[in-house]
């Protein structure tokens, strides 16, 4: 009977089972999982950074091609590609080659030789009578062959007796002469026994 309560004791004494092996190895994962999202953070990082570089390296040479008048964008198909400063010369060129046309068409003709007093030419000169009078008018023309106006003609002539002997000057004006229009001048002559005149000078107003 003494055997049995010692057989029983020995019994609760036992010591524990150790715990199952799946705690340590769960455990590990764990521990590494830490420092994945360290590794997939300096990824990132470099990407962005490389993105950021490339986005800077084509701002540059965008900046560059700009600068320099080049065009960025492809023409269509394998022709050249032309800068966008050449096309608008070419385009701002049409209006104003039409605009020099129409300034050439409008603008007025220079004459195509200097002014001389050759041009102006004297008719032959013959003496009025005014009847009932004294008075006496040597007349003709004066013809402007030239392409110029001619301001302030004056016309100056000689006259001379039955004798030949000049016996005075005869004078006459006219503002204006158009060009290629005749000026019938009437020079008075005060003399009474004039019978003859002729052409002494002729000026214009410079």
């Amino acid at each position: 009977m003494s055997g049995t309560p010692a057989g029983s004791r020995l019994q609760v004494a036992n010591p524990p089972p150790p715990p199952p092996p799946e705690v340590e190895e769960a455990a590990e994962p764990a521990a590494g999982s830490l420092g994945a999202p360290q590794g997939a953070n300096w990824i990132g990082i470099s990407l962005a950074v490389v993105s950021v570089l490339l986005v800077v390296i084509g701002a540059l040479m965008y900046w560059n091609n700009a600068k320099q008048g080049k065009s960025v964008l492809p023409s269509r198909g394998d022709g050249p590609v032309f800068s966008k400063r050449s096309t608008s010369k070419r385009i701002g060129s049409k209006p104003a080659a039409k605009d020099d046309e129409q300034d050439a068409s409008t603008a007025p003709k220079t004459p195509s030789t200097a002014k001389s007093l050759d041009d102006l030419k004297v008719s032959t000169i013959t003496l009025q009578r005014t009847p009932g009078s004294s008075l006496v008018y040597a007349v003709g023309t004066v013809r402007n062959d030239s392409d110029h106006q001619r301001f302030g003609v004056r016309l100056e002539l000689d006259v001379f007796d039955s004798g030949g002997k000049r016996i005075g000057p005869a004078k006459d004006y006219i503002a204006v002469i158009e060009p290629h229009k005749e000026w019938r001048f009437r020079a008075l002559v005060p003399f009474a026994r004039t019978v003859s005149a002729k052409v002494a000078k002729i000026t214009e107003q410079e």
